[in-house]
């Protein structure tokens, strides 16, 4: 259980920091990478043609992009976004 015991800043550069990325990821570290790669405002990006549009904490990854970037199967990203929306943490 969280205490209440204050928030931690950190620039989203971090994120793309070689020591970040040069391992598969755990579950806590993809979990702070969904947060840390959401937008922090609405905004809109295109894909094959069609204009997505995302709000404020909303991601636009797929699962493929997930996976490469946490170097795990889909089939593990699946699953782990799954418990997540089961833990009521996200939404899909």
């Amino acid at each position: 259980m969280l205490e209440g015991k204050g928030w931690v800043k950190l620039h989203r550069r971090l994120f793309e920091n070689e020591l970040w990325l040069s391992e598969p990821f755990t579950k806590a570290q993809a979990w702070v990478d969904l947060f840390a790669n959401a937008n922090h405002k609405s905004g809109s990006f295109w894909v094959r043609g069609i204009e997505v549009c995302l709000k404020r904490g909303q991601l636009g990854w797929s699962k493929v992009t997930m996976a490469k970037r946490w170097r795990w199967d889909i089939k593990t990203v699946r699953r782990f976004l799954n418990v997540l929306e089961k833990g009521q943490q996200i939404g899909q």
